[in-house]
């Protein structure tokens, strides 16, 4: 084709269309609902824990693996996205896992999150996956430096 750089691109966002929609199920199937309302999915989006533009900082992170990720309501998720909540997760309230290998942790609020939404404030605690530690200690050290 007269066009090989085009195509080398609509393949390319084809791939990455594919691994979302891989990612989502999977987290879907793994989560079942919102991790902090327990709302059900058809309200949720899949959201990584440590962001995408941040994965070349961690090369093997595993991008799209369930361990970078947490289903989340979609209004939640853009809060997250714009760092307005987060964990520590070296602060967990249940330590023992649930069936579906989940622990809880406490939520902690930037200072600027009662502006954006009062609703999240009465949410104190998120059920997050064992096998998602790794991700939200990274997550978690961006947070503080951007709240510091």
């Amino acid at each position: 084709s007269n066009f090989p750089m085009y195509h080398g691109l609509k393949r390319l966002l084809s791939t990455g269309t594919v691994c979302r929609i891989k990612f989502k199920d999977a987290l879907l199937r793994r989560d079942k609902t919102c991790r902090i309302t327990k709302q059900i999915s058809d309200v949720c989006e899949a959201a990584h824990i440590v962001e995408l533009k941040d994965c070349w900082k961690h090369d093997k992170l595993g991008i799209n693996s369930t361990g970078n990720g947490i289903l989340l309501r979609r209004d939640l998720h853009t809060l997250f996205d714009a760092h307005y909540w987060c964990i520590n997760p070296r602060t967990l309230f249940r330590k023992d896992k649930d069936i579906y290998g989940h622990i809880t942790a406490k939520i902690i609020f930037n200072k600027n999150i009662s502006i954006k939404d009062t609703d999240l404030l009465k949410y104190k605690t998120i059920d997050i996956h064992v096998d998602s530690l790794f991700y939200w200690e990274k997550r978690y050290l961006e947070f503080f430096n951007r709240t510091k």
